[in-house]
């Protein structure tokens, strides 16, 4: 099973990135976009827990 993170980088320029990732790769929710300068400030495994909490806030967005 892979593991899911929250990463908070930062680039040169002094802006945050915000970004979903597994070892595979990732989707950043805010910022700018990567371009490989950045720098992980913090990141979090995402328990399951987080994922039930987080789960909830999906339910109430009407997507169609």
């Amino acid at each position: 099973m892979s593991k899911v993170y929250f990463s908070i980088d930062q680039t040169p320029e002094g802006h945050f990135q915000l970004a979903i990732n597994d070892e595979n790769g990732g989707y950043r929710i805010c910022g700018p976009k990567y371009d490989g300068r950045s720098k992980t400030v913090k990141k979090h495994e995402l328990s399951a827990r987080d994922i039930a909490e987080i789960g909830q806030y999906f339910t109430k967005v009407d997507v169609f």
